[in-house]
């Protein structure tokens, strides 16, 4: 497993363990401090004013502005539910 997702999928964890009111105060986007070998961003996406889906997105990069995606996350209801993101809801984060 790469470093990358390793950190990624760490935040995704942290995140899970918060409440519906604390997610849904975190800003639209906030990227972590540059690490030396990839950069992290969080995202919040108000799916409705019951749902909130948060989505930490990995990249890597490579040679000449080339490098790598890696997206995890998860949508919450008001009522606590957690439920995993498809593929869909990741495509524009990976």
């Amino acid at each position: 497993m790469s470093d990358c997702k390793r950190v990624v999928d760490g935040i995704v964890d942290l995140l899970r363990r918060q409440s519906f009111d604390e997610l849904q105060g975190m800003p639209a986007c906030k990227e972590e401090p540059t690490l030396p070998k990839f950069s992290i961003a969080v995202w919040k996406d108000m799916v409705s004013e019951q749902e909130v889906r948060i989505v930490v997105q990995g990249y890597t990069p490579f040679f000449l502005g080339l490098g790598r995606m890696y997206a995890n996350g998860f949508r919450i209801k008001k009522a606590g539910e957690i439920l995993p993101l498809t593929n869909d809801d990741l495509i524009d984060f990976s």
